[in-house]
């Protein structure tokens, strides 16, 4: 029996997320051909199965993954760290909890809970309130942390943390907006915007994995592989 090493090499990493992006995106235009121009809604299962937008399928296992991934080497670089561990450790538990969110929906159960109590809100808006607050205070404790870091991963850190936040509140104000407007969610151009904020934050996860194992590289630490054959 032999054993094997293999190291997480970040740009390979980054290529091979990006694949699976691209292949997601692939699938949920294949399902949009068939379902706005041959008139399938369902397609034994595979339209809502790939839909980027959707709820536990596909496009959301994975995010899901993405995410967790994040925590845990966020962990690992925590354990690596004499200084700002309490900062890592509180952007460690805040990716759990975004993983929980990303299968869970606990932003969706906000917005219905606030559009209910006050019916002059739409769902997409209901919860911008609160987690725009809450953007806002991560970033005030953040700021010292950010700048202690080397240059190129606090760039890499807000360049990722810029998509997400752009398309997550961004994206989601106009997809709200057109529903103010008229736009049924099953809508070809309110599923375009939405296809497009669920690409921009697949990738923005995925810079910030990279940024992660480049900067774990970066202190001669690396992400290692056991396996095994005969």
């Amino acid at each position: 029996m032999h054993k094997h090493i293999s190291t997480f090499e970040p740009e390979l990493v980054l290529k091979v997320l990006l694949l699976c992006i691209f292949g997601l995106l692939g699938l949920q235009l294949i399902g949009m051909v068939l379902w706005h121009g041959l008139g399938y809604d369902f397609a034994l299962g595979y339209i809502p199965m790939t839909r980027m937008d959707g709820e536990r399928n596909f496009p959301t296992l994975f995010s899901t993954l993405q995410l967790a991934v994040c925590a845990g080497l966020i962990f690992v670089v925590a354990q690596s760290r004499e200084t700002k561990r309490f900062h890592w450790y509180l952007l460690g538990f805040t990716f759990l909890f975004l993983t929980a969110d990303e299968y869970i929906g606990f932003h969706e159960m906000v917005a219905v809970s606030r559009a209910a109590s006050n019916p002059g809100l739409t769902a997409q808006f209901a919860w911008l309130i609160p987690y725009l607050l809450g953007v806002t205070v991560f970033l005030i404790i953040f700021v010292p942390f950010l700048i202690s870091l080397p240059r190129r991963t606090a760039f890499l850190f807000c360049l990722a943390g810029g998509l997400f936040v752009g398309a997550a509140v961004g994206l989601e104000a106009v997809t709200g907006v057109m529903e103010e407007l008229g736009y049924s969610v099953n809508d070809i151009r309110q599923r375009l915007v939405a296809t497009l904020e669920e690409l921009i934050e697949m990738i923005s996860i995925a810079l910030f994995i990279y940024s992660l194992l480049d900067m774990l590289r970066a202190q001669n630490l690396r992400i290692k592989l056991l396996t095994t054959s005969d």
